[in-house]
């Protein structure tokens, strides 16, 4: 682990909420997906489709969270339509999911 990723997975663990995937207990820093990044991250048919608001949630750099796993979190299920590797000088510091 890095010195990067280290830094970026202790604030998610001391700042972030508790959520599940398939029954395995993750930490993760949600949000609302401001209405004018929708377009990038999800097609326009994902986002008629979507229950507002959509969320995002930023995991540790090693999480294992997957495309199509459904993550449950403050008493709702999500899907989880994009995993974005989020990177620093090549390296992976952050993922960020998109759930819907």
């Amino acid at each position: 682990m890095s010195p990067n990723q280290r830094r970026f997975k202790g604030v998610i663990q001391r700042l972030g909420d508790a959520f599940t995937v398939g029954g395995s207990s993750r930490s993760g820093i949600f949000a609302v997906l401001p209405a004018e990044q929708h377009a990038a991250f999800l097609t326009s048919s994902e986002i008629t489709s979507a229950g507002i608001p959509i969320r995002s949630v930023y995991v540790a750099y090693d999480d294992g969270t997957a495309t199509g796993d459904v993550a449950t979190w403050n008493g709702g299920a999500y899907d989880v339509k994009r995993v974005i590797h989020l990177r620093l000088r090549g390296e992976t510091v952050v993922k960020l999911l998109i759930l819907v």
